[in-house]
């Protein structure tokens, strides 16, 4: 086997795996939103179930909003930008 043909093995394999992994969160997100269900149809937002603890409540976050930021004050918005270099990945 040439190495050409590990590599495309390889990317098979990959795919794959990609593949198995997006159906697996698909069906644990199944089951979180059954979970979920539950919760709400009994008017809770935690529950202990054996072991278990499930919670499912509302949260709260605060963001700076860039898109005002950058149309009302330019200057600063351009002073904090922060650049990242980073490594992407992808098959096609």
């Amino acid at each position: 086997m040439n190495a050409n043909s590990n590599l495309t093995a390889s990317i098979e394999m990959y795919l794959e795996y990609k593949k198995l992994a997006q159906e697996a969160q698909e069906i644990a997100d199944s089951y979180a939103n059954e979970l979920k269900t539950v919760l709400v149809e009994n008017g809770q937002n935690r529950m202990s179930v054996g072991n278990y603890t499930i919670i499912f409540s509302d949260c709260t976050r605060t963001e700076i909003n860039r898109k005002r930021l950058e149309l009302e004050q330019s200057d600063v918005y351009k002073e904090y930008l922060k650049s990242t270099s980073y490594k992407r990945f992808q098959v096609s």
